[in-house]
């Protein structure tokens, strides 16, 4: 019997410079593009972005069917290994929405735009979520303004860009 909990795993000098090569690049591409995702998460650890793209479509294909339970969960537990991704706490926001339960979507909203402080849409969405539980509308409407600016020039991001205007519509008349 050996000490080591898992002696088949035992790393030999080969592996520990691949290990060693794939922190080095993930630290060079945290560097190069502030992307966390680098060296916390699935990538850090080796995985092609492709790969942890295909996990994030996987989430929200359960989304798009209506899987809202299963997407959570899914999603939950994607969180678990990559844990700096801000699309994950989007859609976990996202889900919580669904539900009315905005405290809990404006956490997550938020630790999204911990990860990405440039995603317009994920900013929208922040914003939307603050309206919802705060009684002074400020930081949402500043948190929207930030996301319409950001996402303007993306032309996926359109349909957000229009929500965020209508939301600034809606909270200027609230004000009265």
């Amino acid at each position: 019997m050996s000490d080591t909990p898992l002696p088949e795993l035992e790393l030999t000098s080969e592996d520990t410079a691949d290990l060693e090569a794939t922190v080095q690049q993930g630290f060079a591409k945290f560097t190069e593009t502030g992307d966390a995702t680098w060296i916390v998460g699935m990538k850090a650890m080796g995985m092609e972005p492709a790969a942890v793209d295909a996990a994030i479509a996987l989430g929200a294909q359960f989304v798009k069917q209506g899987l809202y339970d299963k997407a959570f969960e899914f999603f939950a537990g994607l969180q678990q290994i990559e844990a700096a991704d801000s699309r994950v706490y989007q859609w976990l926001g996202y889900l919580y929405a669904q539900k009315k339960v905005w405290v809990a979507a404006c956490e997550m909203f938020a630790l999204g735009v911990n990860f990405n402080a440039n995603d317009g849409v994920l900013r929208i969405m922040l914003g939307e979520s603050m309206l919802m539980i705060d009684n002074d509308p400020a930081n949402g409407i500043a948190n929207i303004e930030k996301g319409i600016a950001l996402a303007a020039k993306n032309p996926k991001a359109q349909i957000y860009v229009k929500r965020g205007e209508q939301l600034l519509e809606a909270a200027k008349v609230r004000k009265g």
